[in-house]
């Protein structure tokens, strides 16, 4: 019994340390018509998400859930509903950039100039950041922009007062924190890298998440919390 009880200590720890500094991450979907867009000419593709075909907006995805924000437990959000997009030049590869493992290719994207936008419609409340691609991946029928989950937001800015978008704000503007925005796609039957080089244009729909990383030190405050509240029932049954 002694055992039992103090590995329940151990883990209310756990949940005790990491519920205050928990990652903030929104779930994504694409808006109904708009797609990832792979346009190639043979040599070098340029990625692009392309505008939703219904109002109000016409956005590029939607935030369809967030987990780690500000709201109760099983509560979709204060951000959910919120509309988000990637406007820019675009992320670039060529075929040079391809490297072959088995199933899987994998390249770095270069583009600079790209922005991403969340918010609702009507706007007030849009927090932006500058986005770069990082890297991207086939395999199959799935692909995944940034699946290596590589910090790729920078210089956000925000002034608005929703409470999931301020505190995604502030947790990646904290000393040591950092945005990751990742989009996974399919195509079926699939296609990979070579073959998205082109010519022609490609396009598939899409899902991702965005999230803020926690600071260095969450981590370390949690297994504190497991050390803490497991030396304090041992103790006290020792005195007993």
């Amino acid at each position: 019994m002694r055992k039992f009880t103090l590995a329940l200590a151990a883990m209310f720890g756990l949940f005790a340390g990491t519920s205050a500094n928990a990652a903030i991450t929104f779930g994504i979907a694409n808006q109904i018509g708009s797609n990832i867009e792979f346009v190639g000419d043979g040599t070098t593709t340029t990625i692009n998400l392309t505008p939703s075909l219904v109002p109000p907006g016409f956005h590029n995805f939607t935030i369809t859930n967030v987990t780690g924000g500000t709201t109760p437990l099983f509560s979709p959000g204060s951000a959910a509903g919120f509309s988000g997009d990637i406007t820019g030049p675009g992320f670039t590869y060529s075929s040079a950039d391809i490297v072959v493992n088995g199933m899987e290719q994998a390249a770095v994207l270069a583009g600079s100039g790209n922005v991403l936008h969340l918010g609702p419609d009507g706007g007030g409340q849009s927090l932006t950041a500058n986005i770069s691609g990082i890297n991207i991946q086939t395999m199959g029928t799935g692909g995944t922009v940034d699946f290596t989950g590589t910090i790729n937001l920078s210089n956000l800015v925000y002034t608005g007062t929703n409470a999931d978008l301020l505190a995604f704000y502030n947790q990646v503007m904290s000393p040591g924190g950092g945005g990751i925005a990742s989009i996974s796609f399919n195509f079926v039957p699939g296609k990979t890298l070579t073959e998205l080089l082109g010519p022609g244009t490609f396009d598939a729909s899409y899902s991702g998440t965005i999230t803020a990383t926690p600071e260095p030190g969450t981590l370390a405050m949690a297994f504190t919390s497991v050390a803490i509240f497991g030396l304090a029932y041992r103790r006290r049954t020792k005195k007993a």
